[in-house]
């Protein structure tokens, strides 16, 4: 990190302070081992990165790469420039998430801070629904409760919206359960795939817009197909907002989207976007016939997310992602890229 830089032939150890400027957050005393990864061939180059185990904020990864792939990617002779090793900032590949329909109420923590929550350009927009579900939730119980698909032994959830803005929060990864977070089990993640979450992994929210695994939020209900009175379509409202809050999280990198229908309504990247998102479609294989199966579609999305949170690739584009994910012993088809994106057919024979 000081001048002059030294060329270091082989493999490299080392330790990179990383300055609360530059949103570290809650892990300085958790620095971890940094992880060396042997040449595997060049399909497999770009996973060469040391992991430094904590990405500054947003979609920024430090890292150390041969000079020659940096000459290679940046379309120049590999021959040219010094050897050695050259520091490298890369942006790193947001995998986003849809939320759980159950979750798990915390019973004590600090009141909601929406301006504390990622992406706080959204707060209006965050503060515009939470008032709306409260309102809905602080009258007519069996009017909210209609509203909102619940049943009437469910009216505990009409309650629970409607304390919503004084409610105790957690970590979003301890509010949302259900199958996907169930199969990613992020309490039990390495130390290095936890701070990998930290800055990959987003979940799009109905009453938030989208938060990191990191954010404050209390429990609420409310689906992505709901429609509020006072504010009209929740998914129409959230299109209205988010895309230039989604656009900048992403930044640089490749957005691996594994929302269901109702949650890809509230954000579309645009087309020029569409060389950098995957979409992936998990199917069930039976006898030689697949069909989507929600357990099964919900739970590899899951281990998916886990595993190339574990693994450490970063991959830039949907074919790398599917390079990625084979190495990893996934079996991927690849479609044909369109002006949404391209899509990734994870085919699973058993869950």
């Amino acid at each position: 990190m000081h001048d002059p830089a030294v060329a270091v032939p082989g493999d490299v150890q080392g330790l990179v302070e990383v300055l609360r400027p530059l949103g570290v957050d809650g892990h300085e005393g958790q620095v971890g081992a940094v992880q060396l990864r042997q040449p595997g061939g060049l399909r497999r180059a770009r996973r060469r990165l040391l992991d430094l185990g904590r990405e500054g904020r947003g979609h920024l990864e430090l890292g150390l790469q041969p000079a020659y792939l940096l000459a290679q990617e940046a379309g120049r002779d590999p021959q040219d420039g010094v050897g050695g090793h050259a520091g490298t900032i890369a942006s790193t590949m947001l995998i986003l998430l849809p939320p759980s329909e159950g979750k798990t109420a915390p019973r004590r923590g600090k009141p909601l801070d929406l301006a504390a929550l990622t992406c706080p350009e959204l707060t209006d927009a965050r503060r515009a629904v939470i008032d709306a579900l409260v309102d809905l939730c602080s009258g007519d119980v069996a009017k909210a409760a209609e509203v909102l698909e619940v049943g009437a032994t469910q009216h505990d959830l009409v309650a629970l919206n409607a304390g919503l803005a004084d409610a105790p929060t957690v970590r979003a990864d301890a509010v949302y359960s259900g199958v996907v977070y169930d199969a990613l089990d992020a309490p039990t993640l390495s130390t290095a795939a936890r701070r990998r979450a930290s800055s990959r992994l987003a979940v799009t929210s109905s009453v938030f817009g989208v938060v990191r695994p990191g954010d404050r939020i209390p429990a609420y209900r409310l689906s992505g197909g709901t429609t509020l009175p006072g504010l009209g379509s929740v998914a129409g409202h959230w299109r209205a907002h988010l895309d230039p809050a989604m656009t900048d999280l992403l930044g640089g990198g490749l957005l691996v989207d594994l929302r269901s229908a109702a949650y890809a309504a509230f954000w579309r990247p645009g087309p020029e976007l569409a060389p950098r998102v995957a979409t992936v479609r998990v199917l069930h294989e039976v006898d030689g016939k697949r069909k989507v199966v929600s357990h099964f579609n919900k739970a590899t999305k899951g281990r998916i997310s886990r595993a190339l949170l574990e693994d450490g690739a970063n991959p830039g584009s949907p074919a790398r992602l599917a390079e990625a994910l084979r190495d990893l012993g996934w079996m991927v088809e690849v479609g044909e890229p369109t002006a949404k994106g391209t899509q990734l057919d994870v085919v699973v024979e058993e869950l």
